[in-house]
């Protein structure tokens, strides 16, 4: 049997994935929402999010994790990701959609008069207690990190105008009830177990 080169396997031992979960704190945490009432106010600095509608007014929340511009993890191919909010007053029976923002935001000046739009939306989720909302983001994140948009962070928002959600941000004091990102990813140029097989038939 032929040794395998070291260098060779070095590369080999990086094949593996990795897995973060990204739980940004009130000075990381991009996060807020704005609401159709009152059009010109801003809630950077709140502790919650809300979205969904009551009769003609509706409100939308905005969330970014900027931890995914950093370097390491660009180009890396996304497993899986899921987003989780935790709502914790959820009125009765309503649909809520989820979209990757098209446009930069800023947590301390977006208004309802200025928000961002979104590129495209999940099919509408439909949550009816309190507890972790989770959202599959997948396919966005990796075009995040291919590049091909550019991390503006998501937009959550009512489709029906039948009810309403109070979810916790990055500033709630509870660390453990702050929105998260669970990310599943390969990094660019590591190798898979497939090649990894190619490799060993080979020697």
């Amino acid at each position: 049997m032929r040794k395998i080169p070291l260098l060779l396997l070095a590369l080999i031992l990086v094949a593996s994935a990795d897995t973060v979960t990204l739980q940004p704190d009130p000075t990381v945490g991009k996060d807020t929402y704005v609401y159709e009432e009152y059009p010109s106010d801003n809630y950077g600095t709140a502790d919650v999010l809300y979205f969904g509608a009551f009769p003609g007014q509706s409100a939308a929340s905005f969330i970014e994790f900027t931890d995914l511009n950093d370097a390491q993890y660009q180009g890396a191919t996304v497993n899986s990701a899921f987003l989780y909010i935790y709502g914790y007053s959820i009125s009765a029976s309503g649909q809520y959609l989820i979209g990757p923002c098209n446009a930069a935001w800023d947590e301390m000046t977006i208004t309802w008069n200025t928000m961002v739009g979104v590129h495209e939306t999940n099919p509408p989720a439909y949550p009816s207690a309190a507890g972790w909302m989770m959202y599959g983001v997948s396919g966005w994140v990796q075009n995040w990190l291919d590049g091909t948009w550019n991390n503006n962070g998501f937009a959550i928002f009512d489709n029906d105008g039948m009810g309403h959600i109070y979810a916790h941000s990055s500033d709630y004091s509870d660390t453990s009830l702050r929105p998260y990102l669970y990310l599943d990813y390969t990094t660019a140029g590591s190798l898979d177990e497939s090649t990894w097989g190619h490799i060993k038939a080979g020697f």
